[in-house]
């Protein structure tokens, strides 16, 4: 349960940095909730923290990398029991910022 409270912590105050568009923190939070996600085998969490990185890594003018974390959590979604629909289609709407 602690490794699961920990990525609740990080994605929350990911959340919270983004509504203060400091995205910077964004990545740093973010990061460290896909790094704790992809160890202990969270996916739905690894799906919530590449979306947090890709949206902040847009408003930095990374849009490459953007891109390609948006994409990673389309593909992700597709490898869930029964896909997750929430994901994709979050997903997809991350692309939706994409001209």
């Amino acid at each position: 349960m602690k490794g699961r409270e920990n990525l609740v912590a990080l994605n929350q105050s990911a959340e919270n940095e983004k509504w203060l568009r400091r995205y910077d923190r964004v990545v740093t939070y973010s990061q460290e909730a896909l790094d704790l996600s992809r160890r202990e085998g969270y996916k739905s969490f690894q799906g919530g923290a590449l979306l947090n990185l890709s949206e902040a890594r847009w408003n930095l003018g990374q849009r490459d990398e953007a891109t390609r974390l948006a994409q990673e959590a389309l593909n992700l979604s597709a490898e869930m029991h029964r896909g997750s629909t929430g994901l994709a289609g979050r997903s997809i709407r991350c692309w939706d910022l994409i001209p």
